[in-house]
Order: structure tokens, then C-alpha cells, then sequence
């Protein structure tokens, strides 16, 4: 019987803290990477150095406080195409993808230093 990863994620609103549990099953592994893009136009795996596991589901949010726009897709991808995510200091906008192979999916940016946060269940 394989026993379920619970995660909680904690939101600050106003200086309180509001937890919300989310139930990962039927996912046993979670793992995380920040892909900072260097030069735009560029595109970087958005695995970076986590490794090339068969994930399942990835959940890829723009980073607060950039500056500039995340696109994600292919190897090929730019900011003229691709899915558009907005960086924003209070409610940042993010993918959730299922693929079993993130390998495959790229991030580029308009504007040099701009990253991108992905959370991947497997």
C-alpha cells in the first residue's frame, strides 16, 4: 500500500497565514527547480539539473518581482510564442503540465536574469 505525500502550502495575506493541504497521491516524489533565464532568446530546460525522471505533473510559475515575461515550451521557444506566464508581487501566474517527459519543455524570457519556479510530482 503506498502512502500518500501531503503538502502544505501556506499563502500570507495581510500578515495572517492561511495553510491549504493538498493531497499528492497518487504521486510519491516531489522535486523542485528555479531556471533563471541569462541571455533572452535563449532558451533553458526547465529541468535544469534535476535530472530527467519520468515526471508526471509540473507546475511552472513565473518568479515575484521579475521583470520580465516567462514563456514556456518547446527547445524552440520565445516570448512571440509559447505559453506567456507574468511575473507579479502578489499573485503570480502558473502552468500545470502532465507530460512524462519535462525534458522536452523550455523557458525563455524577454528580459536577461528573469527565472522561473517549477515544482515536479512523480
Amino acid at each position: 500500500m503506498r502512502s500518500a505525500i501531503i503538502l502544505a502550502v501556506m499563502v500570507f495575506v495581510s500578515s495572517v497565514a492561511y495553510a491549504n493541504t493538498v493531497n499528492i497521491s497518487p504521486y510519491t516524489r516531489i522535486s523542485e527547480n528555479v531556471v533563471t533565464v541569462a541571455t533572452p532568446g535563449t532558451a533553458v530546460p526547465i529541468m535544469g539539473d534535476v535530472g530527467s525522471f519520468l515526471t508526471q505533473k509540473g507546475i511552472i510559475c513565473a518568479s515575484a518581482n521579475d521583470t520580465g515575461v516567462i514563456a514556456i515550451g518547446g527547445s524552440g521557444v520565445t516570448t512571440k510564442g509559447g505559453l506567456i506566464l507574468y511575473p507579479s508581487s502578489t499573485d503570480n501566474t502558473c502552468v500545470t503540465l502532465e507530460l512524462n517527459d519535462f525534458t522536452k519543455v523550455y523557458a525563455d524570457s524577454n528580459v536577461a536574469g528573469t527565472s522561473a519556479r517549477a515544482l515536479f510530482l512523480y
